[in-house]
C-alpha cells in the first residue's frame, strides 16, 4: 500500500499528495500526518519562522544570531539612553522584547514620514551627506517633540496589535494540537474495531448473522469514509491556514530585518551625536577654561589698575587741596600787595612831584657848565697846537 507524501518547494508552500487506497484508515492517518508536518515549521518559534527550505540547525543558528544581535544592540541601547533626550530614546517595548516590537513596510513608512527629526533613518537615508543631517538635526522644529510622541504612541498600538495576533496563532497552533491528538484517538479506535471485526468475522460463513456483520460493517465503512472526508476538508482548510501564517510569518520576518536595519541606522545616527556632543562638549570645556584664565589675569590687572587709579586719585585730591591753599594764600598775599603797590605809586608819585622840578634845573645848569667846559677844551687844544703840542691837544679831544 503507497502511503501519502509531502512535497515541497523552497520559498513555496508544501504541496500535500495523498493516494486515496481502499484502506480509509491510513488514509486518514496520512492526511493528519501531513497537515501536522506543515504545522511542524511553526512550532519552533511561536513568533516567527525561518523559510521553509531552511534546516532547522541553520533556523536555530540564525536564531542564536538574532538574538546575540539583538542583546549587543539592547546592551548599547540602554547605554544611549542615558546620553540623550527621552524624547529621542528607542521605544522601551523594543528594549524588554525586542523579538515582538514588528511593524509591517506601511508602518515604517508612516514612522519614517513622522520621524522628521532623524530618530529613525530609513536605509536610503543613510546615503546622504552626514553634515547635512547634524545640521538638519541640530536645528530640529519645535513639533518634532510632539511627532516622535505621536510614532512612540503609535509603534506601542501596533506592538499591543501584534502581540494579540500572536496569542491568536498561538492559540490556533494548540486547538490544531489538541484536533490533531482527536482524530489520532479515532484512528486508533477505528484500526482497532477493523481488526477486532477481521479476525472475528469468517469468510466462510453464510449465515443471516454473517450477513448482517457485513452490512453494519460496510455502513461504518461509509461513516468512516464520510468522516474521512470531513478529515480531508479540514486538513486543507488547515493547509490554506498554515498559507496564511506562513505569509504573515514571512511579513514578520520582513518587519524584523527592516526594524533591525532601522535599529542599526538609529544607533549609528545616536553613536554619532553623541561623538559630537561630547566633542562639542570637550570644546565647551576648554573655550570655558581659557575664558576663565583670560578672565582671571584680566580681573588682576583691573585690579592693580584700579589700585593705581586709587592711588593717582588720592595724590591729586592732596595736590588740589595743597594748590586751593597755596591759591587762597597767594590771593591773600596779592591783595596785601596790591595795597603796597598803590601805597607805593601814590609814594612814588609824590616824590617824583617833589623831585622834578629841582632834578631839571639842576640837569639844565649840569648841562649849561658841560657846555662852557667843552668849548674851553676847545680853546686849548687850539692853543696847544699853536704851540706844537699836539699829542697833548689829542688826549684833550679825546676827553
Amino acid at each position: 500500500m503507497e502511503r501519502g507524501k509531502i512535497s515541497s518547494v523552497p520559498g513555496e508552500d508544501p504541496i500535500i499528495k495523498l493516494k486515496i487506497t481502499d484502506d480509509p484508515v491510513y488514509f486518514e492517518r496520512d492526511a493528519l500526518d501531513c497537515v501536522a508536518t506543515s504545522w511542524e515549521s511553526l512550532e519552533k518559534f511561536p513568533v516567527m519562522n525561518q523559510p521553509e527550505h531552511e534546516s532547522p540547525i541553520e533556523d536555530d543558528h540564525k536564531y542564536k544570531d538574532m538574538m546575540e544581535r539583538y542583546t549587543f544592540l539592547y546592551s548599547n541601547a540602554k547605554y544611549l539612553k542615558k546620553d540623550v533626550r527621552e524624547d529621542n530614546a528607542l521605544p522601551e517595548a523594543l528594549f524588554h522584547n525586542p523579538l515582538r516590537a514588528l511593524t509591517s513596510e506601511s508602518d515604517i513608512a508612516e514612522r519614517s514620514l513622522l520621524a522628521d527629526c532623524d530618530e529613525v533613518t530609513p536605509v536610503r537615508d543613510h546615503e546622504r551627506n552626514a553634515n547635512t543631517r547634524k545640521k538638519r538635526h541640530r536645528r530640529r522644529p519645535a513639533s518634532v517633540d510632539h511627532d516622535s510622541d505621536r510614532y512612540r504612541n503609535q509603534l506601542r498600538s501596533n506592538m499591543r496589535k501584534l502581540q494579540a495576533m500572536e496569542g491568536s496563532t498561538t492559540s490556533e497552533l494548540l486547538n490544531t494540537r489538541a484536533t490533531k491528538g482527536g482524530f489520532q484517538d479515532k484512528i486508533q479506535y477505528l484500526e482497532s474495531q477493523i481488526y477486532n471485526l477481521k479476525n472475528v468475522a469468517d469468510p466462510s460463513c453464510g449465515s443471516q448473522e454473517s450477513m448482517e456483520e457485513e452490512q453494519t460493517l460496510g455502513r461504518s465503512e461509509e461513516m468512516t469514509q464520510k468522516k474521512i472526508r470531513k478529515l480531508v476538508d479540514s486538513g486543507i482548510a488547515m493547509k490554506e491556514r498554515v498559507g496564511e501564517l506562513e505569509a504573515k510569518e514571512r511579513e514578520y520576518l520582513k518587519a524584523i530585518r527592516n526594524i533591525d536595519v532601522s535599529i542599526k541606522e538609529m544607533v549609528a545616527h545616536y553613536e554619532s551625536d553623541i561623538q559630537d556632543t561630547r566633542r562639542s562638549e570637550r570644546e565647551m570645556k576648554e573655550r570655558l577654561r581659557r575664558y576663565e584664565e583670560e578672565e582671571g589675569a584680566v580681573r588682576v590687572k583691573l585690579q592693580s589698575r584700579v589700585r593705581d587709579l586709587e592711588q593717582k586719585e588720592k595724590a591729586l585730591l592732596e595736590k588740589v587741596k595743597t594748590i586751593e591753599e597755596e591759591k587762597k594764600s597767594l590771593g591773600h598775599s596779592a591783595k596785601v600787595m596790591k595795597k603796597e603797590l598803590t601805597r607805593c605809586r601814590a609814594e612814588m608819585d609824590r616824590l617824583q612831584d617833589q623831585v622834578k622840578e629841582p632834578l631839571i634845573q639842576e640837569l639844565k645848569s649840569k648841562r649849561r657848565v658841560s657846555q662852557e667846559l667843552r668849548e674851553e677844551l676847545k680853546s686849548m687844544s687850539k692853543t696847544l697846537k699853536e704851540m706844537g703840542l699836539k699829542d697833548t691837544a689829542a688826549e684833550l679831544c679825546d676827553i
